[in-house]
């Protein structure tokens, strides 16, 4: 009898790894598709989650997503819209404050409320309590700037007429305030040239200069005549 044939070894499928070829850490993460070992699942990369714990999960993350936009909309939005009573103590404020300083004329506070972004029938309310209370008297206001333009400074009514317009007196007040009072606008120019003049200037480039300094002082050319002559005539007198 012959040799008795050894018993053939398992066989190896072409293409498969054989039960003994070492475990790859890689093809244990390689997910789904990767080559089952001894015809067994192999393990997932990412497992899923199951049970009650899962779903909470799964509701908390949903309920972030939900929230998410308006609470990061919230946060880098424009500041909330102030509310009427909001704005109009504002704009109350506001006015307080500007007339707080010195005296202010309606067209400055006005003019300052508008910069403020104040619009404007909220102006006009705050404007009549102003004046409602006298704390905005264009009239009184120009009768007391003439009074003290002319008597410290020795303004015309040229002048004072001037800067009464800039600050938005109206014309009738501005008349007004020209027309108070016993004031004699050619005793008043007389008066301040004699103070800047003691010798009345006899040369016709001295004459220029008298009146070039009643003009800036805000006295009508004509006026600046008559009051070089009147000084002229009273130092003679003297």
């Amino acid at each position: 009898m012959g040799s008795a044939a050894e018993p053939p070894g398992p066989a190896t499928p072409q293409g498969e790894s054989s039960a003994d070829t070492e475990f790859s850490p890689g093809a244990a993460l390689a997910g789904p598709s990767a080559a089952s070992r001894g015809g067994e699942p192999t393990l997932s990369a990412d497992p899923s989650p199951a049970g009650p714990a899962a779903d909470s999960q799964l509701g908390f993350d949903a309920l972030a997503a939900d929230l998410a936009p308006e609470s990061l909309g919230a946060l880098a939005g424009e500041p909330p819209v102030a509310t009427e009573e909001q704005r109009r103590e504002e704009a109350f404020s506001a006015g307080w404050r500007f007339i707080a300083r010195r005296e202010r004329t309606e067209a400055e506070v006005r003019a300052r409320l508008e910069r403020n972004d104040v619009e404007a029938p909220l102006i006009d309310e705050v404007l009549d309590e102003l004046r409602t209370g006298g704390y905005v008297d264009d009239a009184g206001y120009a009768r007391r700037f003439a009074e003290d333009r002319r008597n410290l400074d020795g303004w015309g009514a040229e002048r004072i007429e001037r800067r009464l317009r800039e600050v938005g007196i109206d014309r009738a007040h501005i008349a007004a305030a020209l027309a108070a009072g016993d004031h004699d606008e050619l005793a008043a120019a007389t008066a301040l040239l004699a103070r800047r003049y003691p010798i009345p200037p006899d040369s016709p480039r001295d004459r220029e200069k008298a009146l070039g300094f009643l003009v800036r002082k805000g006295f009508d050319l004509e006026l600046a005549h008559d009051a070089l002559r009147r000084h002229a005539a009273s130092a003679v007198e003297r």
